[in-house]
């Protein structure tokens, strides 16, 4: 019995098998439902972005006209004085947009538990209520999410179950594999040609679903060596599981001993492993460290603002030495003031470090999980999918470096033009609006 004999006999079976072909069916099923799941996420969060510029666009022009009077003062607010560059810089209306990636159809990864825009004040943080502080990768697998990673990570490994159950264990059963071991010129050959049909039918399959992926979106937004990534990702999942299932069944003998077998496996690497690391995470690297960043906002900020003006302009011309060349530096008229809008610089300073404190705890944590990525593939391909596809945590903590980077561009913008007395006028606060916006790009 040649090559194409046994390939030409397996396709004989598969189709002739409805629970087989149903099993195939259900899984392409599940993964097209969770690509038009993500699709939907993605186009809804591009309607959340857009609808906000839109809405940011009619503020900023509102904002601009009251500069064409002689007294740039909101109507609803009296009290506001746009001609402060402390008012004013508040005024820009600025969001930073963490732009979902297309690819977001293959793996929703994070996509649903971090905030996606955020409005930057020079009294934002990184880590507002509007932020998400849960790291969830590599640490745990989304299993509540629907998508098509999902579909691939779990079922597909149940989907080779089905598939591959009764290879050799059926002849054995039917005490004809001695007969069959005759028509063959390796037992072990035969066996491995007949898992191997099935792991190019999946290959096949989970090519036909990137490409249907693909074809959801505009192909031009596609990042296409990405997704060549994905499809060898994929392709060393199933050839994974595939060897695993292959000395199964070269060691079973009936049906029942292979089944339980591969069902054993699936639950201790998909579920049992993960959870062990994971348990084993929250006593060795407990994630309370956000109550500190907490403690900073509802303690540390009082203080702040109660330090006597000497103490905190010492530290303030640590930060912006620059403060020292101003005109307000020497004079005494409204130093007070100034110094008391001066100290936001001085909160966000600690809440910096207290911030850093969480970012490399989260790191360690990480890094912990990364060390048993060796025993835990399952959470090793998962986040090689969420890299990909841009939803994975490190993503996330980008977008929050970057929000704090714009937090920090505002806050010494504000200051170094309080200090120096400046007035603001049309120009600077179309200044002001542009400088942000096109950090905000950057």
């Amino acid at each position: 019995m040649n090559f194409s004999n046994i390939f030409f006999s397996e396709w004989r079976h598969l189709i002739g098998n409805p629970l087989k072909l149903l099993s195939i069916i259900l899984f392409m099923i599940a993964s097209v439902y969770g690509m038009i799941n993500s699709k939907y996420l993605y186009e809804k969060q591009n309607l959340e972005i857009f609808d906000i510029n839109k809405k940011l666009e009619q503020e900023i022009n509102d904002n601009l006209n009251l500069f064409k009077s002689d007294n740039p003062r909101p109507k609803e607010r009296p009290w506001i004085d746009l001609s402060i560059p402390d008012w004013a810089i508040w005024y820009t209306k600025v969001y930073h947009f963490n732009y979902p990636s297309p690819l977001i159809i293959f793996s929703v990864g994070q996509a649903e538990q971090y905030a996606f825009y955020k409005k930057i004040t020079y009294m934002s943080s990184p880590y507002d209520k509007d932020m998400t502080n849960e790291i969830s990768n590599p640490e745990r697998l989304e299993i509540g999410s629907l998508d098509f990673s999902f579909s691939v990570i779990y079922l597909l490994p149940l989907l080779m179950i089905i598939l591959l159950f009764n290879l050799k264990t059926k002849e054995s059963e039917s005490k004809i594999l001695n007969l069959v071991k005759i028509q063959v010129k390796s037992a072990k050959i035969w066996l491995i040609i007949r898992i191997f049909f099935y792991l190019l039918i999946l290959v096949l399959l989970n090519l036909v679903l990137l490409i249907f992926g693909i074809l959801l979106f505009d192909i031009s937004k596609i990042n296409l060596p990405s997704v060549v990534y994905i499809f060898t990702y994929l392709f060393i999942y199933i050839l994974f599981w595939g060897i695993i299932f292959y000395f199964i069944l070269k060691i079973s003998f009936t049906i029942i001993e292979s089944s339980v077998l591969m069902i054993g496996i699936w639950l201790t690497l998909t579920l049992l492993i993960p959870s062990l690391i994971n348990q084993y995470l929250s006593v060795k690297h407990p994630n309370n460290s956000f109550l500190g960043y907490i403690d900073a906002v509802r303690d540390e900020k009082k203080d702040i603002y109660n330090l006597p003006d000497s103490i905190a302009m010492s530290k303030l011309i640590k930060l912006y030495p620059e403060i020292t060349e101003t005109k307000s530096y020497n004079s005494l008229e409204n130093k007070s003031r100034i110094i008391n809008e001066s100290k936001v610089a001085l909160l966000n300073q600690v809440l910096k470090k207290k911030i850093e404190t969480i970012e490399m705890k989260n790191k360690n944590r990480n890094t912990f999980i990364k060390k048993f990525f060796i025993v835990n593939p399952i959470s090793f391909f998962q986040n090689k999918l969420n890299q990909l596809t841009r939803t994975h945590y490190d993503n996330y903590a980008n977008y929050r470096k970057e929000i704090q980077f714009l937090i920090d561009l505002q806050i010494r913008t504000m200051i170094i033009d309080t200090w120096k007395g400046v007035e603001v006028d049309y120009d600077k606060f179309k200044f002001y609006h542009d400088l942000f916006r096109i950090s905000e790009k950057k």
